[in-house]
C-alpha cells in the first residue's frame, strides 16, 4: 500500500495504490479436509476533501480494484466505486449532508450478471455547545435500492440493501 497526500488551504487530496493477497482456510467437517481460498487484489484510490465556502464542504472518492480469485475464477471482477458527498455545517451546531455512492461490478465470467449499484444517503446532526453531545438522524439508501454488495468471502464490509433509518446520539464527558 502506498499513499500520497497533499494538503492545501482549501482541502486535502490523496492518491493511493495497493496490492493485497488473501488466503482463507475452512475446515470441511463431512469430508475431514481443509478447503483453501486464495485471492489477489490490485487497485487504486483517488480522493479529495474540499472546502467550498465557510459552511460547505465536498468530499469525493474513487476506488478501482481488480480482484482475481485463484480458487474460484467465476468471481473474478473489476470494480469501480465512486462516493461524492456535500455537507453544510452551520456555526450554531447544525449540519446536514447528502452522499451519493455508485458501485459498478464487472464480472469476468459471463455466468454472473454485472451490477450497477446507486445508493443515496442523507443525514442531519446537531452538536451541542462545547461539544458536550450530538444527536443525529440518518436515512441510508433512501430510494430503497436492492443489490448484492458482498461478492465473495473476502468482502467484510457491505451495505444494507434496504432503506435504513438511524437515530444516533453521543455524550462526551
Amino acid at each position: 500500500n502506498a499513499v500520497w497526500e497533499y494538503e492545501a488551504t482549501h482541502g486535502l487530496y490523496s492518491l493511493g495504490v495497493f496490492r493485497q493477497e488473501q488466503s482463507l482456510d475452512k475446515y470441511d467437517i463431512p469430508k475431514d479436509s481443509v478447503l483453501t481460498t486464495e485471492s489477489e487484489t490490485d487497485g487504486a484510490l483517488l480522493g479529495a476533501d474540499v472546502l467550498l465556502s465557510q459552511t460547505f464542504g465536498l468530499a469525493a472518492k474513487y476506488r478501482y480494484l481488480e480482484d482475481n480469485n485463484l480458487t474460484d475464477p467465476t468471481i473474478d471482477r473489476k470494480e469501480h466505486l465512486v462516493i461524492v458527498g456535500l455537507r453544510h455545517q452551520n456555526a450554531n451546531g447544525f449540519s446536514a449532508g447528502i452522499t451519493q455512492t455508485f458501485r459498478k461490478i464487472e464480472f469476468e465470467d459471463n455466468t454472473r450478471k454485472d451490477e450497477d449499484i446507486p445508493i443515496t444517503d442523507i443525514d442531519m446532526l446537531y452538536e451541542f455547545r462545547d461539544k458536550a453531545a450530538t444527536v443525529g438522524l440518518q436515512v441510508n439508501n433512501i430510494f430503497d435500492e436492492q443489490f448484492n454488495w458482498v461478492t465473495d468471502q473476502f468482502v467484510f464490509v457491505g451495505r444494507n440493501p434496504a432503506r435504513e433509518f438511524l437515530v444516533t446520539g453521543r455524550l462526551n464527558f
